[in-house]
C-alpha cells in the first residue's frame, strides 16, 4: 500500500514539474550597477527600458548600491538609458533579451561638461 502510495505521488509530481518550471522560461531579465568614473556606486540613477514588446517605458531608480533591476521582460529587443543631473545621458541600443537569459548591463557614468566660469 505505501509502495503504491509512493509510486503514485512521484508520478503525479514528474507530470506537474514541468508546468511549475515553464513559467520562468517565457522571460528574461536585465540587472546591472551605475557607477561614477572611479569605480563608487551612484545611487538615484535613473534607469529606463523601453521596446515594442512593452506597454510603454519601464523605469527604475537605482539603489544606495547602485543597482537596478528588471525582471519578467518578453524576449525582443530593448533600449536601456541611464540618466543622473550632472552627468551624461548613456543610451544602450539593440540590447537582445532571450527566455531563461539574465542580461547584466553596467554603466559608467561621466561627469557633462560645466560651463566655464566668468572671473570679474
Amino acid at each position: 500500500m505505501k509502495l503504491k502510495l509512493l509510486v503514485l505521488v512521484t508520478v503525479f509530481l514528474l507530470v506537474l514539474s514541468p508546468l511549475a518550471f515553464s513559467q520562468s522560461k517565457d522571460t528574461g531579465a536585465i540587472v546591472g550597477k551605475a557607477v561614477d568614473t572611479e569605480n563608487e556606486p551612484l545611487p538615484g540613477v535613473t534607469i529606463t527600458l523601453s521596446s515594442p514588446n512593452l506597454m510603454g517605458a519601464r523605469t527604475f531608480i537605482t539603489t544606495e548600491t547602485g543597482e537596478y533591476r528588471f525582471p519578467a521582460l518578453p524576449p525582443g529587443m530593448y533600449t536601456v538609458k541611464a540618466e543622473l543631473q550632472g552627468f551624461k545621458t548613456i543610451v544602450r541600443e539593440n540590447v537582445r533579451v532571450t527566455t531563461t537569459v539574465r542580461l547584466t548591463i553596467d554603466f559608467t557614468l561621466e561627469l557633462s561638461a560645466r560651463p566655464a566660469r566668468r572671473l570679474l
